[in-house]
């Protein structure tokens, strides 16, 4: 009879009040075209379908400060079905000091009756930590 392309959009009225309904039942939109005839449309019952995502990867570690989990798309939605959650998170890790030990005992090469030994940086800082030991913190001073 006539389809989308015989209509003129220019003298189609349409009326972008749905019925009053139920949020369950889907919108009916009403055209009418230059000639009078009126036309509804509507979502095809039963057609929605939801986005549906797999559960939330384990945290894994992108680099020294950030942590990241994905999941993924399992069913995609279709017609007015929901959208999609987001995909990935991202989290920042908490700032680390460095941890300093000492060192094993050694002779002191400036004099033969004394042992020395050295405080070690065994673990870098990290994501803003203090680098320094807190045994020997820096000398603030301005003299």
């Amino acid at each position: 009879m006539f389809g989308h392309s015989a209509w003129d959009t220019a003298r189609v009225g349409f009326s972008a009040e749905a019925r009053k309904s139920p949020s369950t039942e889907p919108k009916v939109f009403r055209a009418t075209t230059g000639s009078g005839v009126g036309v509804e449309t509507r979502a095809k019952p039963g057609s929605d379908v939801d986005c549906v995502v797999s559960p939330w990867s384990e945290w894994t570690q992108v680099d020294d400060c950030n942590e990241v989990r994905k999941r993924t798309i399992t069913t995609k939605p279709e017609c007015n079905g929901r959208d999609c959650p987001e995909l990935e998170q991202t989290r920042s890790l908490s700032p680390r000091d460095s941890v300093w030990k000492w060192g094993e005992w050694q002779e002191d090469p400036s004099d033969p009756c004394q042992q020395i030994r050295v405080r070690v940086n065994v673990s870098p800082a990290a994501c803003g930590g203090s680098v320094h030991d807190p045994m020997f913190p820096p000398n603030l001073s301005t003299e």
